[in-house]
């Protein structure tokens, strides 16, 4: 079910920033280009994004929710090659999606919106690519959306996601 919903949100992402930029630019995307050297740099970003997207989650867990450095983990799961990273203590929910959002919106969002009104294809890319790289995260921000802000939660220890913490003994 996850898969198909992670389809369906990629897909109506894909013709949302897509169409904005058409109506916006008055043509689509990735057209023309800069050659092979601009392309290098757009995938250079990207594989740059990925572990900062990691990081500013931490960031988030720690300056945000007062986490310690020492109960952030990072990791990469081979079978889903990915990099993630684990908050090992409760959070409130407010601190949760602030950690899920804030990847999604600087990496991604913020460039779609940047190459958009600069009208630039490359730059659509790396935005786009690393808002797809978010949807997870949008996935628990709509599995938290009818919690309240200063709930608990964690991360599981093992999948993804969060489980609602009901005492500090949890």
């Amino acid at each position: 079910m996850a898969n198909l919903l992670g389809v369906v949100f990629g897909a109506a992402l894909t013709l949302g920033v897509v169409g904005v930029f058409r109506l916006t630019t008055g043509h689509l995307p990735l057209v023309g280009g800069d050659g092979f050297n601009g392309w290098a740099i757009v995938l250079g970003l990207i594989a740059v994004g990925v572990p900062l997207h990691e990081l500013l989650h931490a960031a988030a867990f720690c300056y945000v929710g007062g986490v310690r450095r020492s109960d952030i983990i990072f990791g990469f799961n081979r079978r889903a090659l990915a990099p993630y990273v684990h908050c090992r203590q409760p959070v409130s929910v407010r601190t949760y999606r602030i950690a899920a959002a804030l990847p999604g919106v600087t990496l991604g969002v913020v460039p779609l919106l940047v190459a958009t009104v600069f009208d630039s294809g490359q730059l659509f890319a790396v935005g786009y690519v690393l808002l797809l790289a978010a949807l997870s995260d949008a996935m628990l921000l709509i599995l938290s959306s009818d919690l309240p802000a200063g709930q608990l939660v964690q991360d599981h220890k093992s999948k993804p996601g969060f489980v609602i913490v009901t005492s500090r003994a949890d």
